[in-house]
């Protein structure tokens, strides 16, 4: 969401006309009016915005004006005072709420992640009550544990008695809410706690997740990097419940249906001193599974997560992505997809394995329409970094995401490079709607990260072996968004004219046509 877009929503929720809006600011009501419709951008040092978000954290005192403002901007603001409404006010028309560095860490870590499927060493497992740290009630088979320690130590067990437990695999059930820091406070423990959870899918087990995706942006997307060993083996689902919650209460829920469970529920901060109860009864157990389904179904998925074993399920989301109406920009090492001119398909389409041939063919056709729909009327913006033209000539220009199509070497010959490169320069000439900016601090084919406002977002890892992540959470869509039109800003004024992209492409064009 833009600055025009967050001003036009927050000038809504409080009713106030352009002409209050610039009493309170001293600006000129037209040139509220342009900044509302997005004519005009917000100077990097806009002096207004504090003044805009005094005057709405004043206007912002009903219950529900409270609660529309904390669901846009990801806040509890249902008990904050003026001062505090107007801080995150602030913030947020600044885009300052949004972590680019974590962002980026996280784009970074992607791009360098290698899978290995080897199994982990077996762990030496035993099962035995605890000593001093919690109580034990043998009548109704449960396990009282105390605090953070506690919650570790019941965790552990847990995940013991699972491994320990003969029988059919089953699907582990896991929510939390709490703070994370009885996780992250202790390497030795996450270790334990990975390796374990490891364990427990290589013997069959699968594990449904809900992810609490109102924590800050790092702590989600850190999450997200702790689970990716797990996630890659295919055996977990991640879900999110898509409503805002008060944050008061809070739950953990540990549970394999068929064996155990570890309940906690705390208030505010005070997870140190909760109480964290393991459950072994038939009945327990089967209520709190009750209690998690009845949860996860209002929940929906938080991500999917493609490899070359789902490839055409991969092609199916994409496609049905890019039919949604909505500006869109993409970052990449490497030319697009979505720009490919039929002939250069027809060249990859004859170095591709026999059985995918139609697969990919229709893949290529149907994104190729897609883009020619979207040109009429949503922006489309590329980012990409141009290879040296030595590395053009010399055939060392892989061809975006060969890994995932399962096509061998496929590199740009030459001439093929010049047909695409032919193809962006046309587009560019007939559609006001497409933009290509080229950043030249961005030369690694890395990862490709692709996002649709307020759509959804698509991260793949273009090195070997690839990997896509498709997100269409609000939150982490409009996160991505932002990231990427930070970047935007911060290239230079050449790189943002349409006339100065199409002369360099030109350029490229005419040396690669002597060359034939």
């Amino acid at each position: 969401m833009n600055f025009g877009k967050k001003l036009d929503v927050l000038m809504n929720i409080t009713r106030t006309s352009n002409s209050l809006l610039a009493r309170a600011t001293t600006l000129d009501a037209s040139y509220v009016s342009r900044l509302r419709r997005g004519e005009r951008r917000l100077p990097k040092r806009a002096n207004y915005v504090e003044a805009m978000a005094a005057y709405f954290a004043r206007h912002s005192l009903d219950a529900y004006q409270r609660k529309a403002l904390a669901d846009i901007i990801n806040d509890d603001l249902l008990t904050a005072g003026e001062d505090r409404i107007r801080e995150l006010l602030a913030m947020w028309l600044q885009d300052q709420t949004v972590n680019e560095k974590s962002v980026q860490s996280f784009l970074d870590k992607l791009s360098q992640y290698q899978y290995k499927k080897a199994a982990q060493p077996a762990l030496s497992i035993r099962l035995s009550y605890p000593a001093g740290t919690g109580d034990h009630d043998q009548k109704n088979e449960t396990l009282i544990y105390y605090g953070i320690d506690g919650k570790r130590e019941a965790v552990l067990h847990f995940l013991s008695h699972v491994l320990l437990t003969e029988g059919e695999p089953q699907t582990l059930l896991l929510f939390s809410d709490e703070s994370m820091s009885w996780i992250n406070d202790s390497p030795d423990f996450r270790t334990n706690w990975s390796r374990m959870m490891l364990q427990v899918i290589l013997k069959g087990h699968r594990i449904k997740i809900v992810h609490t995706v109102n924590r800050h942006l790092d702590e989600m997307l850190m999450a997200i990097e702790e689970w990716m060993p797990l996630y890659m083996t295919g055996a977990v689902e991640p879900y999110y419940y898509p409503r805002k919650r008060d944050g008061i209460f809070k739950r953990t829920l540990f549970i394999a249906p068929d064996t155990c469970a570890v309940i906690s529920t705390s208030v505010g901060d005070m997870e140190s001193k909760a109480a964290n109860f393991y459950l072994r009864g038939s009945k327990a157990v089967e209520a709190v599974s009750q209690e998690y389904m009845n949860y996860f179904a209002l929940c929906r998925p938080l991500m999917r997560i493609y490899t070359k074993r789902e490839k055409e399920d991969y092609f199916r989301i994409l496609l049905d992505f890019e039919k949604e109406k909505a500006d869109s920009i993409m970052r990449s090492g490497s030319l697009s997809i979505n720009t490919i001119p039929e002939e250069l398909s027809r060249h990859v389409l004859d170095r591709v394995n026999d059985q995918d041939r139609e697969l990919i063919r229709h893949y290529f056709v149907q994104r190729v329409q897609n883009l020619k729909q979207t040109l009429l009327q949503s922006r489309y913006t590329e980012i990409i970094s141009l290879p040296d033209i030595a590395a053009i000539k010399s055939g060392r220009v892989k061809f975006v995401l060969s890994d995932l199509l399962e096509v061998e070497g496929v590199y740009y010959r030459p001439e093929e490079y010049r047909l695409h490169l032919e193809n962006i320069v046309k587009l560019l000439q007939s559609h006001e709607n497409y933009h290509v900016c080229i950043d030249e601090s961005f030369m690694e084919d890395s990862y490709l990260l692709y996002v649709r406002e307020d759509i959804g977002v698509i991260v793949a890892k273009t090195s070997h072996p690839s990997l896509i992540i498709a997100f269409d959470e609000s939150n982490m869509a409009a996160a991505f968004w932002d990231f990427l039109n930070r970047k935007l800003d911060h290239l230079s004024e050449d790189s943002l004219r349409r006339e100065k992209t199409i002369s360099r492409l030109q350029a490229i064009i005419d040396e690669l046509r002597i060359e034939d």
